[in-house]
């Protein structure tokens, strides 16, 4: 194990008998408490020193840590010692972070490395300086309308660029892994690796079960569109201050998200444009069929609706649930949709699903409402459609996007998250 000195920043090199003792720094004789832990304060990991633990998860420890090389700041996911050792786990995920490695996008969240110390995998990714959303929300208990749709449509366009380029998808979209920075520029963590299934433990489910789909509870193949999904449940979340289904146990959230129809955002804030509540109700719609057929159309919606128009593509696949609801009907399972036969013999066929939660303190600290994530297998596949391509021929430039989007949520930015200088003045 290697320590720096709190003092001078000398790199020491420990013996096993030096751990838990005082060690007396070989440069400024600083004395320095050896830690018990490979994963604490000041302790070396190959290139990275860790400075902060973040928290503490089913997977392992996110850490702040600071590069030594490149004098930056990064992040730190470290694998548990049970994940370290578990060869298939480990594969697969440098086979996904290779991949996700390989993307460049302003929205997205740049890996730096996968590598090994002290018996531990860890993967290293930017530091941004930016507040989770689950941040955001925890203080302003919602965001306004303007607010989420600029940051939203950062995010679509980075999962559109995702599956673009890699077929990558994120498949544990939450508050968490959504990040804003000062600047009003939003970016999304961990795409590819957020989420990794062996495909050896097919009766488990896999998943936050706030935001979790419905192909996912019911363990079939999902795709960018599942994404889309889990991405809804967040908006209707940061408008609302509410989930869109939510129950006493993790079970009767699962059937809700396969048989509830979706309540309008509105009957929660009635403030919330009806051009806004569409979006929501296509991308939460029960059959993937229904949804968007990919993230850049969902982006298109709501640059339309960010510059005071009205969602183009919302409007043309309306959800018959949302619409039902609307009307005081009670639609049960009615889907529309090229896969909407499947998906609803599926539905009604579909026994009470058995999930695992998993142990995660931190995310019930930081929660009231648990979001513990549980797990089912996630598979990436499916062709990009034709309605998207022609989508795509309407979308605006990367820089359009950022001049409105940076417009938009500066004012709220800085007033919810002062910068460092200003915080620590007051």
């Amino acid at each position: 194990m290697r320590l720096q000195c709190s003092k001078c920043n000398v790199v020491n090199l420990l013996e096993e008998d030096d751990i838990g003792q005082s060690i007396v720094c070989g440069n400024c004789g600083q004395v320095n408490q050896a830690p018990d832990n490979p994963v604490a304060p000041w302790v070396v990991f190959h290139d990275f020193v860790i400075r902060k633990i973040l928290r503490r998860g089913s997977e392992g420890v996110e850490v702040y840590a600071h590069q030594l090389s490149l004098d930056r700041p990064a992040v730190l996911k470290i694998l548990s010692p049970e994940l370290s050792q578990n060869a298939d786990y480990v594969n697969l995920l440098l086979k996904r972070a290779r991949l996700a490695g390989r993307l460049n996008h302003p929205n997205l969240v740049a890996l730096y490395l996968v590598s090994k110390e002290n018996g531990l995998y860890f993967v290293a990714r930017e530091n941004t300086e930016l507040q989770t959303l689950r941040d955001l929300l925890s203080r302003q208990g919602r965001l306004d309308v303007n607010t989420a749709v600029a940051i939203y449509q950062q995010i679509a366009d980075a999962l559109d660029y995702a599956w673009r380029a890699g077929r990558l998808m994120h498949g544990n979209l939450k508050p968490a892994y959504l990040t804003v920075s000062d600047y009003g520029i939003a970016k999304l963590a961990e795409i590819g690796i957020a989420q990794l299934d062996l495909g050896n433990e097919p009766e488990k489910i896999k998943g936050t079960p706030q935001y979790i789909c419905p192909e996912q509870i019911l363990g079939e193949t999902t795709d960018h569109r599942s994404d889309i999904y889990s991405l809804g449940a967040n908006l209707f979340q940061s408008l609302t201050g509410a989930y869109p289904y939510n129950a006493d146990t993790t079970i009767e959230i699962f059937q809700q998200h396969l048989h509830a129809p979706l309540r309008s955002p509105r009957e929660l804030d009635p403030t919330i444009p009806e051009s806004v509540c569409q979006v929501i109700a296509k991308m939460l719609a029960k059959s993937p069929g229904d949804r968007y057929p990919d993230a850049g159309v969902l982006s298109q919606d709501l640059m339309l609706i960010a510059q005071g128009g009205e969602p183009q593509f919302a409007r043309q696949y309306p959800s018959p649930l949302y619409l039902a609801t609307r009307a005081g009907g009670s639609p049960g399972v009615t889907l529309v949709g090229d896969d909407s036969a499947a998906m609803a013999d599926s539905l009604a066929k579909a026994p009470e699903p058995e999930s695992e939660e998993l142990d995660d303190a931190a995310e019930a600290e930081a929660e009231e409402q648990s979001e513990n994530d549980v797990e089912t297998p996630v598979a990436a596949s499916g062709p990009t459609s034709d309605a998207a391509h022609k989508a795509s021929k309407l979308r605006l430039g990367g820089g359009a996007r950022q001049k409105l989007i940076g417009k938009k949520l500066k004012p709220f930015i800085r007033k919810t998250h002062p910068p460092a200088d200003q915080a620590e003045a007051e």
